[in-house]
């Protein structure tokens, strides 16, 4: 990350650029990775949720944060400083790994690695039903929720109307819950199994996309009803991400670093192909609705059919 953001300060062109930027969410991709398997090594059952849920919380803080942090930057300088700021940032962090994060892993459960592991590793990990099925539950969510991200601003800024900074508003007012909402999950975490917290965010999330489906295709778009939709989907994933990413790595905890890559790759895959399925017609809600549809749908099919399907039913997290 902090290569790809120095090439990013230095570039030349655009085509440099986007090699900074790979390289960038390549450092992103492996530190998220290495960051949810040292939470398979450090806490177990309960706690283990209640951990990556606090997670949750702060990536549906970032999107509030780094809007606000960038134009405030590229108001000031220019666009450069921006990646300056980023190198910068990833200094801190790697610094703070260094210096806080000891080594999680007991010394009589490491190996050498290597490619020949990694595959071998790989090939356990997608035999596990039940880390498939609810690795896939994250994957489908994020996906209906990508849908929202890349596609509200055109449907709020152009049909329904918003300003710039009212679509700002709306846009920090539903990371806002996100992030609330997490940290309510950490405490139902106590009194709840994980398995009824994801149901309960995947109902909030069907609800969601039911009330966005019906503005859209029967009632004209109307503002609220349509901004009442994203809130729920948004509120929704601050019940699922955390406790179904927990579910699946307690299924694959000998994998852990392999199970955490896998999941790291399907969420960014679901990213990747939402984005430009949702903003295919411009301005319209209609593929983006159509993306949420398929979003939900698939997060419950993973989660009754998958997740609980095979010879082994998914093991709840227990109290420890």
């Amino acid at each position: 990350a902090l290569i790809g953001s120095m090439i990013c300060v230095f570039t030349p062109n655009i085509w440099v650029l986007l090699v900074g930027r790979v390289f960038q969410g390549l450092g992103g991709g492996v530190a998220s990775s290495v960051a949810r398997a040292i939470l398979v090594d450090v806490a177990h059952g309960k706690m283990l949720a209640r951990a990556m849920s606090l997670i949750q919380a702060i990536v549906g803080f970032a999107p509030m944060l780094a809007p606000v942090l960038g134009a405030f930057i590229i108001t000031h300088s220019t666009w450069r400083v921006i990646f300056w700021a980023l190198a910068a940032f990833t200094l801190l962090m790697a610094a703070l790994a260094w210096f806080v994060v000891p080594e999680s892993l007991p010394e009589e459960r490491r190996h050498p690695g290597g490619i020949p592991r990694f595959f071998h590793g790989l090939v356990q990990v997608v035999r596990i039903r039940p880390f498939v099925g609810f690795m896939l539950v994250n994957a489908f969510s994020s996906f209906c929720m990508f849908g929202y991200i890349s596609n509200a601003t055109y449907v709020l800024q152009g049909p329904l109307g918003l300003s710039p900074m009212a679509f700002a508003w709306v846009f920090a007012f539903n990371a806002l819950l996100s992030t609330g909402f997490a940290l309510v999950n950490v405490r139902l975490i106590s009194h709840f199994t994980p398995r009824t917290l994801i149901i309960t965010g995947l109902t909030i999330a069907a609800t969601g996309v039911v009330t966005l489906a019906v503005s859209t295709f029967l009632l004209d778009l109307p503002l609220i009803p349509t901004c009442v939709g994203f809130a729920l989907i948004m509120t929704a994933n601050a019940f699922i991400f955390g406790n179904s990413g927990a579910q699946a790595m307690s299924e694959a905890r000998e994998q852990a670093g392999t199970a955490s890559s896998v999941m790291g790759v399907f969420q960014s895959l679901a990213n990747g192909v939402a984005a430009p399925l949702a903003t295919s017609g411009g301005d319209s809600a209609v593929p983006m609705v159509l993306v949420m549809i398929v979003g939900s749908a698939g997060a419950w099919f993973a989660f009754w059919v998958i997740a609980r399907g095979g010879k082994h039913t998914p093991r709840q997290l227990s109290l420890d």
